[in-house]
């Protein structure tokens, strides 16, 4: 088989799963990247440079900014950083 045909495989299985809400969105993406390097469809190496980390810290940004603007504060006694991302996830 063609790394075309099993990337385009992935890519329909994975939407079709998000569409119908069975498995969450985050959890399917993750699965479908992981086949797509266990697949040979790409490599580690090229995984990671498609990855945008521009937009990866504007979202965190904006998820600390929304946390602030809501009187959560992020500080070691009450919350971790790690808590205050995983509830703007949920």
């Amino acid at each position: 088989m063609s790394q075309s045909f099993i990337a385009l495989s992935i890519l329909i299985i994975v939407y079709a799963i998000i569409i119908s809400e069975k498995i969450h969105r985050t959890i399917i993406a993750l699965v479908g990247g992981i086949l797509m390097i266990c697949l040979g469809v790409l490599n580690q190496e090229e995984a990671l440079h498609h990855i945008d980390f521009n937009t990866l810290g504007f979202l965190i940004g904006m998820m600390v900014f929304i946390l602030d603007r809501w009187g959560i504060e992020i500080d070691n006694t009450s919350h971790s950083l790690d808590e205050c991302i995983a509830f703007c996830f949920c």
